[in-house]
């Protein structure tokens, strides 16, 4: 197709080189009036000859393979965009927990997974929290995820 297009180029760029020339050459009057007529014919010819070259199932085949490829790039499009999505709500929600625990006077680190819910949205369903925390901080940075985040106490580790 390039090779088409590039040789397609070539033939115009020709015939309009040929004609500046041709036109130059010419002496005025009713000779260059037929001759820039003439030429306006050639030149609008090699424009349009490929159209002419083109057969109703090349094009209908040429069209169908963009298409294809058009949906195909929209289909990893998408996919890019929920991968996007998912670690951007993880990212967030892992500082939002490390900052409840903050508050509660503990330092740590989470690593929060998602999971795609009916709708195809990522929602937060698990969460690793990785520091020294005490029992007492564990129990009320567990039960401040369930109640804001509605992570399950049982998808919570500590370590």
């Amino acid at each position: 197709m390039m090779d088409a297009i590039r040789s397609w180029l070539l033939s115009v760029t020709c015939a309009a080189l040929l004609l500046a020339l041709a036109g130059a050459l010419m002496p005025k009057g009713l000779a260059q009036k037929v001759g820039k007529l003439t030429g306006g014919l050639v030149l609008f010819l090699a424009v349009v000859s490929p159209v002419a070259q083109v057969s109703d199932l090349d094009l209908a085949g040429w069209i169908g393979t963009c298409r294809a490829e058009a949906a195909m790039a929209a289909g990893q499009l998408e996919e890019t965009d929920q991968e996007l999505l998912e670690s951007i709500i993880a990212e967030e929600t892992a500082a939002y927990i490390e900052r409840k625990a903050s508050e509660l006077g503990a330092d740590c680190q989470a690593l929060v997974v998602c999971q795609r819910s009916e709708s195809g949205l990522p929602v937060p369903s698990g969460v690793t929290v990785l520091g020294d925390l005490t029992e007492e901080q564990r129990a009320q940075l567990s039960r401040l995820i369930a109640a804001d985040l509605a992570i399950p106490a049982e998808r919570h580790r500590f370590g």
